[in-house]
């Protein structure tokens, strides 16, 4: 088997765009209310995950390519799955004081109604808001690198953009869905899946292009034109989560927009072929951080500005800080989330146990 894997080993750019992305992705979660902040978080930072399920395809079909037999190679995929697999029960566990909090303390959830919903979390949407990415890589990775030893990764993106467009209608797109789809999703899907935002019809697409980059390392250098494509689709989201949500056909759902495919594809192309002059070490405690900062977001989100402060409002501890889309707010949840990652880096490098574990977080 020839490798994919030419004489480069370190993609600087790739490293530092998956950390900007991770500030957008807060910024998402956390952004203050307006106009301009709904642009931002809906226009570029919809760019984020995408970016990430395509890293993360691109890099594990580099590493399956330097494979020097077929064993080897499903032995080097299992290995991934596994390690997505570790990293999101860990998280779980993580979350479950904040679940509680949300649930039992907040809503008043009795354990078997809790139970119920865990379940179904686990194992599709995640079981915290923007956990559902690791059940979502952990489908998308499986799915495409098992398709991807007899099929060629470019069918592979035209298939996942099939099923994007058809998961879009029960998402950014679900106002203008047709009715035989409506129908699918409403009293079929919907009961035991919930959401399209998911591996097989979000992840697909991105891990699939993720992996044609890997096969096609050869395609031509034009950063100029990387940065224009880039630069336009992102633009061009803009418009059209802006026209979507304007025009009432969002609902609560956003993310699933059609240019975002082409925007991640010329975004991808720009990072990977940009070399900065950054120390291996560094690029690497960069990767670090930007997942750690996606995973743990939320969770101060919850610990210092919504659920506990709002269940201590709602014992009459404290006073409502009233922080929730503000952007000292999403400045609080931004800084410590960057502190706790940094953290985490700096002890993941011991060579004890507490290092071991503390690298299986990312």
């Amino acid at each position: 088997m020839q490798p994919l894997l030419n004489e480069r080993t370190e993609y600087t750019g790739i490293d530092l765009f998956k950390l900007i992305f991770s500030f957008f992705i807060v910024f998402i979660h956390c952004h203050p209310s307006g106009t301009v902040s709904y642009l931002l978080a809906n226009g570029i930072g919809r760019l984020g995950v995408p970016f990430f399920f395509c890293a993360a395809g691109y890099f594990l079909a580099k590493r399956i390519g330097t494979c020097q037999s077929e064993k080897q190679a499903w032995k080097t995929i299992g290995s991934y799955l596994f390690r997505i697999f570790r990293m999101y029960a860990i998280w779980t566990v993580i979350y479950l004081p904040m679940n509680y909090v949300r649930r039992v303390l907040i809503g008043g959830w009795d354990l078997e109604k809790c139970l119920d919903a865990f379940k179904t979390e686990f194992l599709f949407t995640g079981t915290f808001s923007q956990l559902w990415y690791l059940p979502a890589l952990l489908f998308a990775a499986g799915f495409v690198a098992i398709l991807a030893r007899k099929i060629h990764p470019g069918i592979l993106v035209a298939l996942g953009v099939v099923l994007f467009v058809i998961g879009m209608f029960n998402e950014a797109y679900q106002g203008l869905c047709p009715e035989f789809l409506k129908d699918f999703f409403e009293n079929h899907y919907n009961e035991h899946f919930e959401r399209t935002r998911n591996g097989l019809f979000f992840g697909t697409v991105f891990v699939a292009m993720g992996f044609l980059f890997a096969k096609k390392e050869s395609f031509k250098k034009d950063l100029l034109l990387d940065a224009g494509g880039t630069l336009f689709f992102a633009l061009l989201v803009c418009m059209e989560s802006f026209m979507l949500y304007r025009g009432g056909y969002s609902g609560s759902r956003y993310g699933m927009y059609l240019s975002v495919i082409p925007a991640t594809f010329f975004c991808f192309r720009l990072a990977r072929d940009i070399e900065l002059p950054i120390k291996a070490k560094t690029a690497l405690k960069m990767r670090k951080t930007s997942t750690l900062m996606y995973l743990s977001h939320q969770f101060m989100n919850a610990l210092l500005i919504s659920y506990v402060p709002n269940y201590l409002v709602k014992k009459g501890y404290i006073k409502s800080l009233g922080l929730v889309n503000t952007k000292e707010g999403f400045f609080i949840i931004l800084l410590s989330a960057l502190g706790f990652s940094m953290l985490m880096v700096a002890l993941g490098s011991r060579k004890d146990k507490l290092g071991k574990f503390i690298r299986m977080l990312s």
